[in-house]
């Protein structure tokens, strides 16, 4: 017996910055388009070609699911959207003298896929938009919950066999509890390390080899 389940879930990590030297306009909203903007930079293009990135501005904008943390007036956040699919096979199998109802799962077609809105307050000045180091910053974000090694992890997770649909499912949750977890401490510790990218990574650290860590 098959069955196909689907799954979505909205996450907001501590990515922000504070507010300094951005453009007076509080008062606009609105969604950025990346046809009003300077051509896209190659690696950035790159990112962007892997996940939806939605880039908007001003307070209508502001996405119910974003929270403020510590009661913070923060520049800009990110909210990524992780979504994926699967499918349950069962089949009896004889075990020793035992005959046993074994439920394997498999990732769907689509894997687990990431979308992401990067809200800012206030919008950045459209001509130096892929220089602004508060835009750059959240792509660093973007980049960090679109590392395919998320999604090797949440395979691996699904690997093992469960002996019933109830425990197939828990163990589903379960593993992606552990990859958003993952994505979480990984926000987390970018920010620490950037003070919510006023600073640049220390010296000897890159975001590649950041993300390179095994899980």
């Amino acid at each position: 017996m098959s069955k196909r389940r689907f799954k979505s879930i909205w996450l907001s990590g501590m990515v922000a910055i504070c507010l300094v030297n951005l453009p007076n306009a509080a008062a606009q909203s609105g969604t950025l388009e990346l046809s009003e903007l300077p051509p896209t930079p190659s690696r950035i293009a790159e990112l962007l070609r892997q996940t939806d990135v939605r880039f908007c501005y001003g307070p209508q904008e502001k996405p119910s699911s974003m929270t403020m943390p510590n009661g913070r007036r923060l520049g800009a956040l990110t909210v990524y959207q992780m979504n994926f699919d699967f499918r349950t096979q069962s089949s009896v199998q004889r075990r020793g003298n035992r005959q046993q109802l074994v439920t394997t799962i498999r990732l769907g077609r689509r894997g687990l896929t990431c979308d992401h809105i990067v809200w800012f307050r206030e919008l950045p000045d459209r001509e130096t938009f892929w220089t602004n180091r508060l835009v750059l910053h959240e792509l660093d974000h973007v980049r960090i919950s679109t590392d395919p090694g998320h999604e090797r992890l949440f395979k691996k997770l699904l690997s093992e066999n469960s002996q019933t649909q109830q425990s197939a499912n828990e163990q589903v949750e379960d593993a992606f509890r552990k990859v958003t977890s993952m994505v979480d401490i990984r926000y987390q510790e970018l920010d620490r390390l950037t003070a919510h990218g006023m600073l640049d990574l220390p010296k000897g650290t890159t975001l590649d080899a950041f993300l390179d860590r095994s899980p």
